[in-house]
């Protein structure tokens, strides 16, 4: 049994999954992502005065213990210097991210050094200052693409193009979870597709109703069609895809922080870089950073 002194109780059997869980007493309005497959917790909606209690020093003290968790993230209402006095560190703001549109701010803390180092900070750097000198640009694509919203049909065939691009992904990419992401609006999928009816790009936008915000995320295109401008399209559409049917217009995205391809693309859809996750998710190259750019359609 992993637990974290009485706080949370975690079954061997959940290991690969991210379960949410609600934290009792002072923690208590407090929500927690259980993440195994990256190693981390993330928590939501907490202030820094509510982990100077009693529950919030025995998380701290059991996160920097015996558990299977490297990062610790919160995302916090307030960048109060009070979080570096928990040995926190700020990596990142996600504009709108907060029913009420408030930001949120987010609070890294690593119980390994290795996990909190990042080595080629100056080129990750460099990636950002390149994508931010960009002008805005309206998508096109191909007259021989179209596109469409996916169903449910489609989860199959997403899943083959995303595990196909993708040696290593963040979270678990099978027809089932695509599918049930779909059938329970918690995402919104496009594609791009040839006369064959092929599917060559796609794209979501996974819906956050509670606090009213989406990310665009599970951005894929098969490299015979890489340079088309597929991508770009698909988060555009997506944009008035939610907008029009959930009335959801704050959103951001992680962008991996080596690739230059959708930094850029990003960027020129009028994206916003607002910080860095450091070593934050399993990718091909093993621990990745994440881009953090933030847009309002409203």
């Amino acid at each position: 049994m992993v637990h974290t002194k009485g706080l949370l109780d975690i079954s061997p059997s959940e290991e690969g999954d991210a379960r949410h869980v609600r934290f009792p007493g002072e923690l208590s309005e407090s929500v927690s992502m259980i993440d195994f497959k990256n190693d981390r917790l993330k928590l939501f909606s907490v202030q820094a005065g509510n982990m100077d209690t009693p529950e919030g020093e025995a998380l701290i003290k059991s996160f920097d213990g015996d558990t299977p968790f490297t990062k610790l993230v919160v995302y916090s209402h307030n960048d109060s210097a009070a979080w570096k006095k928990l040995g926190f560190e700020h990596e990142g703001v996600i504009k709108g991210y907060f029913r009420d549109g408030g930001a949120a701010h987010l609070w890294a803390r690593y119980s390994e050094d290795a996990r909190g180092e990042e080595v080629d900070t100056l080129d990750l750097d460099e990636i950002v200052t390149l994508a931010g000198a960009k002008d805005i640009e309206e998508p096109s694509i191909p007259q021989e693409i179209s596109t469409r919203l996916a169903t449910e049909v489609d989860a199959d065939r997403l899943a083959a193009l995303l595990n196909h691009t993708f040696d290593e992904y963040p979270k678990e990419l099978t027809g089932e979870s695509i599918r049930k992401m779909i059938l329970s609006l918690r995402a919104v999928y496009r594609v791009a597709m040839t006369g064959d009816g092929s599917i060559v790009a796609c794209a979501a936008v996974e819906l956050d109703l509670g606090n009213r915000n989406g990310e665009v995320t599970e951005c894929a295109t098969h490299e015979d069609y890489q340079g088309q401008g597929l991508m770009a399209y698909l988060i555009r559409e997506l944009e008035h895809d939610i907008k029009n049917r959930f009335s959801i217009t704050d959103l951001y995205s992680t962008a991996r922080a080596h690739e230059v391809g959708m930094n850029m693309v990003l960027a020129k859809l009028g994206y916003e870089y607002t910080g860095r996750q450091i070593n934050n998710c399993r990718m091909p190259r093993g621990w990745e950073s994440m881009n953090i750019w933030c847009r309002s359609t409203a």
